[in-house]
Order: C-alpha cells, then structure tokens, then sequence
C-alpha cells in the first residue's frame, strides 16, 4: 500500500456534515459582533457562557458512549479541565475586583492560592496515570483503524487554536480570541458525537479494549 491510499483509508478529507455546525456557529458569531458593533469581549459574556455549554454537552455524549468507555472516560476528564481552564478554576466567578470591569485578583492574591497549581498539576497527572494504566494508546489505535479521521475538522481545530493564541498573547484581541474558542470548542463537541456514534455502530463489543 503506497502513502496516498494509506492516508485515504484512514483519514476522510471530505467536508463532512458534522462541520456544518461549527461553520454556522463561525458565521452567526460573526454577524452578530458586527451587528452589534462589539470589539471587546468581557469575562462572563453571554459568549462565553456559551462556551461552557460548548464543552459540558460532550460530555454528556462521552459518558453515554457504548463502546470505549476508558477512552471516553480520558475524554470527559480533559474536557472537565478545560472547563475549569475557561473559568480561571473558579477565580472568575468570586475574584472580580470591585470598580474594575474585566479585572479578577490572581490566586496569589490568596492566602492558600498556590494550592491551586499543586491540585491543577495533581488532576494532570492523574489523567496521564490513568491513560497509562488503561493503555488508552490501544484503543487510540483501534479508533483510527475502524472510523476516519474527519481531516476538515481536525484542521479547523488547528486554526482554531492558532486564533485563540495569536488574539490572548500577540495581538490581544479578546474578539479573536474567544470567537475562535467558541469554534474550538463547537468542533470539539461534534467530533465526541461523531466518533461515539461511529464506534457505537462499528465495534462490536468483543474487540473492545476496557
């Protein structure tokens, strides 16, 4: 098998239905920024509340997952971090700083602050514990043998990711950078529904690795 037909057996480059929300979500997110005239967008916001809905429905669908269940468990455990990550591990919620909107004290601020960093690495390492211990790799493999990879999607991701670094760090604009991960995190939610409907129809349970 030459390099073209293997990457075609396994990678789908089609634009896959799935993408169609994303792209609606791309389009309407724009629309209503300049219909609105909005160039600053606030910790908080509507959008990014709606962000956290982004990455709270995939887990719903992760844990309802048939087939896979250690790999989708390791799925629910990164997407529960990252929700923690979106809200600053809880200090946007409480730490708003009086007068100054936008603005939220650092958990140096606080007394026991620092713990955070040890509770946040402690997760990780737990998380990387755990895809060791169930070789998660095994079944990362069976994934990638039994259902393509939707190439659209996983590039999206990646331009995705590059808009939201390039708007928090060098250009410091929060209308990029959260627009872009609320698209992340859109894809991010479909691709969960796509591989564990596509694993639930084409495993059968025997060739499952717990």
């Amino acid at each position: 098998m030459n390099i073209i037909n293997f990457i075609k057996k396994y990678i789908d480059f089609s634009f896959n239905k799935i993408n169609i929300i994303p792209l609606a979500v791309l389009i309407i997110n724009v629309l209503l920024l300049r219909l609105l005239n909005i160039t600053a967008i606030y910790e908080n916001s509507l959008l990014e509340n709606l962000q956290l809905i982004a990455l709270f429905l995939p887990i719903f669908f992760a844990f309802r997952a048939k087939n896979h269940k250690a790999f989708f468990n390791l799925v629910i455990m990164v997407l529960i971090l990252m929700i923690a990550r979106e809200i600053s591990y809880g200090r946007v919620i409480f730490g708003a700083i009086d007068g100054q909107p936008n603005a939220f004290y650092q958990w140096s601020d606080y007394k026991y602050g620092f713990l955070v960093n040890y509770i946040i690495g402690i997760y990780i390492a737990i998380m990387i514990l755990y895809a060791f211990f169930k070789k998660i790799y095994l079944d990362v493999f069976v994934i990638l043998r039994k259902v393509k990879m939707p190439f659209w999607s996983v590039f999206f991701c990646g331009l995705c990711t590059i808009g939201q670094v390039l708007g928090e760090g060098i250009l410091e604009n929060t209308v990029l950078e959260e627009t872009s991960e609320m698209v992340l995190y859109t894809i991010i939610s479909v691709l969960v529904v796509y591989y564990a409907k596509k694993l639930n129809k084409t495993i059968h349970p025997k060739q499952i690795h717990q």
